[in-house]
């Protein structure tokens, strides 16, 4: 493993330790209900396995809302794409995540995360 990829892979364990307090309705997700309005955020990273320049900060907003420091006041969730491609220090393993949003995805580990993120997609404001 590249000293990128284990930074990253770190990041992804942080993340994942995390969303043990507050686990997301998808494997690799985290939600916060604040519950003072209706409004549903979601923000994504890793889209791309060798994107990964927003863990960090991902990581750093989940304990600071975590420890009260900020908060939304409704629903944030927050979704890891392609975890495995990032392992594995790719773009993608079968296909890009990116394309397989559409109404056919493809039958590949991209294609069903895709469906598994358009769940969580679709209730987003």
């Amino acid at each position: 493993m590249s000293n990128t990829i284990e930074k990253a892979w770190a990041y992804i364990e942080t993340f994942r330790a995390l969303a043990q307090s507050n686990p997301g309705p998808i494997e690799d997700s985290i939600t916060f209900d604040f519950g003072r309005h209706n409004w549903h955020c979601v923000l994504t990273s890793v889209v791309h396995g060798n994107e990964v320049g927003s863990l960090p900060g991902i990581c750093q907003l989940i304990q600071e809302i975590q420890n009260g420091k900020l908060s939304f006041g409704g629903r944030l969730s927050i979704l890891l794409g392609n975890v495995a491609a990032c392992k594995a220090g790719k773009r993608f393993i079968e296909s890009d995540l990116n394309r397989a949003f559409g109404d056919t995805p493809p039958d590949t580990s991209e294609g069903r995360r895709a469906t598994q993120m358009k769940s969580v997609l679709r209730s987003a404001d």
